[in-house]
Formats: C-alpha cells, structure tokens, sequence
C-alpha cells in the first residue's frame, strides 16, 4: 500500500459531504465517479456520476471505496448495504478494522474481483467476488453451499494470464446474500507465489491511479 493509504474509519473521518470518491466494483474495468452525500461511522451514502450505474451493483456485493487526499490514496474496503435505484445512490457498510488486524504478518489488500473456483471433487466452476487478498490468503464471496476445509482451487486472472492457485476453506460465514469463506493458499512453488506477489503489487497500483483520474475529471 503506498503512503497515505488509510484505514477504516479514519477514511470517514477524513470524508464529507461533496466530496467524490471512486467505488471499485467487480462488475466495472474503471471504478465508479460518485458523489459522497451522508457519511456516520462505518456508513456511507454515494451517488453515482453515471446515470444507471447503480443496476450493476447488488446488495451485499463487497466493494472498495478510494479517495485522493492530499497525502496520498485511500482504499477501503466495503460493502452495499442498501440501493435506491430511481436515485441512483448506494449506501455502503465501511469494513471495521478486525482486532488483532495490525499484528497480521501479511496486510490484506482490498479488491471486488471476479474468480472463477472448483473443489477438488467436482470440477464444476462457480463464480466467486474476492473481497480481500494478501499474499497466503484472501476472503471470497460465493453462492456455493461449501464445507470447512474443502480444498478449493480458484482461478486470479492478470492481463492474458491466470493464476491456478490451490486453497483451504480455513472459516466459512454465511449471510443473507453470500456465503464468506476465508481461504489460506497452499503454494506448490515460489514462481506461483512470486507471481501473486507482482499481481497484488500491480492492481493494489492500479486502483490507486484510476482513483487519480476519477479526481480530476
């Protein structure tokens, strides 16, 4: 994360009304222009720049709220809470900052991407939404009913290429719209861990410069 990269409820602290931000969103390549109108802690309320844009998002979709400061990006991760479709506004939950979170060994990094995932006994892909990675594990949203310790394998696209990468379902949460599952990568060499590495290095990257261009558009 390059600095001035905030954490969750300072990134309210620091936003107010009027201000825009760019919400990613896995159903987007650019992330979304949108204009802050309430912020509470751990809550906030957009309106977004593009007329319609708000049929793209579902509720309980995760999502990453960014916002150029004057000392750098900020990415937060989130999810949606509520839509008001004729309004075209979101209202989004902010993630809270897990205890213990600061003493992690690897930082997590927010994302909403698309993955394709298959257990191991069926090959059958399901679609899965990464809401966070780090490099030996990251939180995925799926449809699929799947036990504990399940191998999974999920597919990370970069560019032309993909990453096969082979996981257990360490913990499993299931809300009203997804089933969360907490997964830890099992790397069988250092090309595939070296390769997730430069793919989080590079759409952490990524997310920052389009949030650059919402800004001054």
């Amino acid at each position: 994360m390059t600095k001035g990269s905030i954490s969750g409820v300072l990134i309210l602290d620091t936003i107010k009304p009027g201000d825009i931000v760019a919400i990613n969103h896995y159903s987007g390549i650019n992330p979304y222009k949108s204009v802050v109108l309430d912020v509470q802690p751990e809550f906030m309320k957009v309106k977004l720049a593009k007329e319609f844009a708000v049929m793209s998002f579902i509720v309980g979709d995760p999502a990453v709220v960014g916002i150029q400061k004057s000392d750098g990006i900020a990415l937060k991760g989130c999810n949606v809470l509520g839509l008001k479709t004729k309004e075209d506004t979101i209202e989004l939950k902010i993630d809270k900052l897990e205890t213990g979170a600061e003493n992690r060994q690897w930082e997590r990094y927010p994302v909403s991407i698309y993955t394709d995932i298959r257990t191991r006994e069926c090959k059958k892909k399901q679609i899965g939404i990464i809401k966070d990675m780090s490099y030996y594990g990251m939180m995925i949203y799926s449809k699929a009913d799947l036990p504990v310790n399940e191998q999974l394998e999920v597919d990370v696209y970069m560019d032309k290429h993909i990453v096969f990468l082979k996981t257990n379902i360490a913990r499993k949460i299931q809300s009203e719209h997804y089933f969360q599952y907490g997964l830890s990568i099992v790397y069988e060499d250092s090309s595939s861990l070296n390769y997730m590495k430069d793919y989080i290095k590079r759409i952490t990257q990524e997310q920052e410069e389009q949030i650059r261009k919402v800004k001054i558009k």
